[in-house]
């Protein structure tokens, strides 16, 4: 990782410098210099490729500059690839870490279901074994659909008991629920045929 950044940096610190190259041979035929005399190049930060001479074509100082921006390129897209798998790793992580988590809601979800299910059926043994007007006063200050889903499973007998000890508005409502939980869909059935008069 270390290495290719300093890689990263070699190419890109040579091509701030084919733009200073381009200006030196562009100031070159305006400026008059003796024969003897040559313009003075600095060097690269850590060249790789074997810069152009201070005489050479503006095709071949072109050509070198795109091949440093193609290495450039180059290395920004592997540099760039290596941060995304570093990324992919840490989201793959962080998937695992969130599954385990759900996992154990899960189980925690299916203990109490368990745990809420004997418990109910322990309340319906204990109603059923109590006094009439005691079960009553026990159910009286139960949330309606609680206390129609333990009748529920009441033997009829009992319930009937229960609810004649019950206070009547809450009876009522009881027998709302109980109704609206048993009633079942309309069937399609065809209207029956008016019968006129005399048939």
């Amino acid at each position: 990782m270390i290495g290719s950044r300093r890689k990263v940096l070699a190419i890109l610190g040579l091509v701030p410098l084919c733009g200073l190259m381009n200006n030196a041979f562009a100031q070159k035929g305006a400026a008059t210099s003796s024969p003897n005399k040559s313009s003075t190049i600095p060097s690269a930060p850590s060249p790789q490729r074997t810069l152009p001479s201070a005489n050479a074509s503006q095709d071949e100082i072109e050509k070198f500059c795109g091949n440093i921006d193609s290495q450039a390129a180059d290395a920004r897209f592997e540099l760039q690839s290596q941060q995304l798998q570093q990324l992919r790793m840490q989201i793959d992580d962080r998937i695992k870490v969130l599954e385990e988590k759900r996992q154990e809601y899960e189980n925690w979800l299916n203990k109490r279901n368990e745990f809420l299910a004997k418990a109910q059926d322990s309340l319906v043994n204990i109603i059923s074994k109590m006094r009439p007007d005691a079960a009553a006063a026990q159910l009286a200050l139960v949330d309606d659909f609680a206390a129609a889903a333990i009748m529920l499973k009441l033997t009829p007998r009992v319930s009937s008991a229960i609810m004649n000890e019950l206070p009547p508005e809450k009876s009522a409502n009881l027998t709302k629920v109980l109704v609206s939980a048993q009633k079942l869909p309309p069937e399609n059935k065809p209207a029956p045929k008016s019968v006129k008069a005399g048939q």
